[in-house]
């Protein structure tokens, strides 16, 4: 295992309009790297839903 962390940055201008419109899908772009991967890759309109309903869930 290495003993390196790779740190991230967020930066909010490389997401989307839609995402960026919404405080709770920010939120947890903020904080989940794999959710943010889902929101860049969010292609259809049934993906982008799935993906709001998940950050209100999930941010409080």
């Amino acid at each position: 295992m290495n003993p390196r962390t790779i740190q991230v940055t967020f930066d909010p201008n490389i997401l989307p309009q839609w995402a960026k419109e919404d405080p709770k899908v920010m939120s947890l772009c903020r904080r989940d790297l794999a959710y943010r991967a889902d929101v860049l890759r969010a292609a259809t309109e049934q993906m982008k839903l799935h993906l709001k309903d998940l950050a209100r869930r999930l941010v409080r």
